[in-house]
């Protein structure tokens, strides 16, 4: 069989987009259980490698193929090429690969549809809880219990923190309402809502669950409010308006940070000592055009961890990662403004909020709204029949 005649026999048959779901489904899902107290469980390490290498074969064969049967535009082939000489340079001087392996997934997903993208991850995410909380319920890993220093007990829940297992509620929440949209049912925010307040009674980590709240009382008006759920012209100001606003002033109130002013203080405490630690980031690091290693303490007589998303990035992948990062997502808000998507504007406008004060941005595998290329590739090819199909569902 000649290259031509595979290529279209891959094409007609939809294989290979297949392949990208399976491959990114196994991905998230064997991350998710990996950040999960499983990882202890010594006879489970074979499956974690197999799963991810499996993910990653699939994803490169799918990246290849698209490549030799000419799939790739030469501008994409350009500006791919352009974003993974800077993240060879960022390897290179933090020693940090991830985000190489996150651009594969990128580029391999530059033609499949990004809502099936989206519930490919949201049933990862499902499963991967399902089979954690079942493990922690039949007692084959722990549920890890901290305390704070202020007495407040937290359960893991199968995770070593639970604040891990919220950010992960968390996006899984905005996975599901991206997936369902205007489709969703009062009774579905009513299950989330109440898995929400489970989570948090459980883990008491407040950041994931106020958005989530916020995110689900969104839905609920955008889903009973024809008139909120077009597309006004306040909407184009938040849209262009979040991103800057969000990303500057983390950054500036992290570097400004004076303990002496009463006001900064009082932020300081109510954010746990956010504002403080990133001063003392700035203190302690440079700012590097490529990133650096960082060392993180975990441990409470000398705790220091950044835990804002920008931060991280700025001081671990440098200045230029950091701009690919928020250049990337004034871009999708550029795109949402184009498309007049709502929903895409409530899910991201929680992101954007929720990596001010934690580090899940840039983890396709907590985060797989990351992968959104094809929602900017595929506009002018869908946005008529989606657009028809929007006013279609107001009018009724």
């Amino acid at each position: 069989m000649t290259l031509q005649k595979l290529c279209a026999r891959l094409k007609s048959e939809k294989l290979l987009e297949a392949l990208f779901l399976c491959g990114l489904s196994g991905f998230v899902f064997e991350v998710i259980l990996f950040d999960s107290t499983l990882r202890h469980v010594p006879w489970l390490a074979h499956v974690f490698v197999g799963l991810r290498l499996l993910s990653y074969a699939l994803i490169v064969f799918k990246g290849f193929t698209d490549f030799f049967c000419r799939r790739y535009s030469l501008k994409e082939i350009i500006g791919f090429g352009a974003v993974g000489i800077v993240l060879l340079l960022v390897a290179r001087y933090s020693g940090y690969k991830d985000f190489l392996i996150y651009l594969a997934f990128i580029a391999a997903g530059h033609n499949v549809e990004y809502r099936k993208v989206i519930r490919a991850a949201l049933f990862s995410h499902l499963a991967a809880l399902a089979v954690i909380f079942a493990f922690c319920g039949l007692g084959i890993v722990p549920n890890n219990i901290n305390i704070r220093t202020d007495g407040t007990v937290r359960q893991g829940l199968g995770f070593d923190f639970g604040g891990l297992l919220a950010h992960f509620v968390l996006y899984t929440i905005l996975l599901w309402i991206y997936d369902r949209q205007e489709h969703i049912r009062i009774v579905e925010i009513l299950f989330l809502l109440l898995g929400q307040l489970f989570v948090y009674y459980k883990t008491n980590t407040n950041n994931p669950f106020f958005l989530g709240c916020l995110a689900l009382a969104g839905t609920a008006l955008l889903k009973y409010s024809g008139t909120l759920r077009k597309f006004q012209k306040p909407y184009y100001v938040v849209a262009l308006l979040m991103v800057p606003l969000a990303v500057g002033s983390i950054c500036l109130l992290s570097y400004k940070y004076d303990s002496g002013v009463g006001w900064m203080h009082m932020l300081n405490r109510l954010l746990s000592r956010r504002l403080e630690l990133g001063r003392e980031a700035f203190n302690r690091y440079p700012v590097r055009w490529f990133g650096q290693p960082m060392e993180w303490n975990l441990k409470l007589d000398g705790y220091f961890y950044v835990d804002s998303s920008y931060l991280k990035i700025l001081f671990t992948y440098g200045i230029a990662t950091f701009c690919l990062f928020v250049g990337g997502l004034f871009l999708t808000s550029l795109q949402i403004c184009r498309r007049k998507d709502i929903w895409f504007l409530l899910v991201l406008g929680i992101i954007v909020l929720h990596s001010m004060f934690d580090d899940q941005l840039p983890w396709i595998g907590s985060n797989t709204f990351m992968v959104c290329y094809s929602y900017f590739k595929l506009f002018s090819k869908n946005a008529e029949r989606e657009t028809h199909e929007l006013s279609q569902t107001e009018n009724q």
